[in-house]
C-alpha cells in the first residue's frame, strides 16, 4: 500500500499527464462521489489528499451500477489504480489524481469514541455480532508479544489497549500501514 504523500510525490516527478503505477492507495472519502463515475477526493490523517477520477467496482462496474455496495463519504477505501498529474491544456492547473480506480475494500469506519462505547456495553467476555473498522496512528510502541497498542486519531481520541472497552485482543485482520 503506498500512501497518498508518496503517491503525489511521485507524480510530480513523473511531470503532467504521465501516467504512472498502477498503487494500492488507503483513504477515507472525504466528499460525496459523483452519481455517475464516483469522482471524489479521498485523504489521509495527515492532511493529504488526491482527487479520485472514476471509481469503479473490483470487477470493473461503474460506480452508478454498484448499487448497495457504492462508497460513501466517510468511507474508507483501499483502491487499486494508475496516478496522473492532470493538466488539461496548457493554460490550467494541474491536478494529482488517481485515474479509473478499483475498489479492493470499503471499510464502514467507526470513531474511537463510538467504538470504545460499543465495547464498554458489553458484557464480560462477549463480543459483538458488528465489526468495526477504527483508523488512527500508531501512537505507541506495539507490544511484542501481542502487538497490542494504542491508537490515536485525527481529533485526538486515543484508544489505549487497557482500556476494557478498546477491543485489545480483537485486532484480527489489522491493516497496518502509514496512512501519511
Amino acid at each position: 500500500i503506498t500512501s497518498i504523500s508518496n503517491v503525489l510525490s511521485d507524480v510530480n516527478l513523473a511531470g503532467a499527464n504521465v501516467e504512472i503505477g498502477p498503487y494500492y492507495v488507503l483513504g477515507t472519502i472525504i466528499d460525496d462521489p459523483q452519481a455517475t463515475y464516483g469522482n471524489c477526493t479521498i485523504g489521509d490523517l495527515d492532511g493529504n489528499e488526491i482527487y479520485i477520477y472514476g471509481l469503479y467496482g473490483q470487477y470493473g462496474d461503474r460506480y452508478d451500477a454498484l448499487l448497495d455496495e457504492q462508497p460513501k463519504k466517510g468511507d474508507t477505501v483501499l483502491v487499486f489504480g494508475k496516478a496522473v498529474l492532470y493538466q488539461r491544456n496548457a493554460a490550467s492547473e494541474l491536478l494529482p489524481e488517481l485515474k479509473n480506480v478499483k475498489v479492493q475494500r470499503v471499510y464502514k469506519t467507526a470513531s474511537i469514541p463510538d467504538a470504545t462505547a460499543a465495547g464498554s456495553a458489553l458484557a464480560d467476555n462477549a463480543v459483538t455480532e458488528e465489526e468495526f473498522t477504527v483508523i488512527g496512528k500508531i501512537a505507541a510502541t506495539p507490544n511484542a508479544t501481542y502487538g497490542n497498542t494504542t491508537l490515536t486519531d485525527a481529533d485526538g481520541n486515543t484508544l489505549a489497549p487497557d482500556n476494557t472497552g478498546a477491543f485489545q485482543y480483537a485486532m484480527e485482520q489489522a491493516l497496518f500501514n502509514p496512512l501519511g
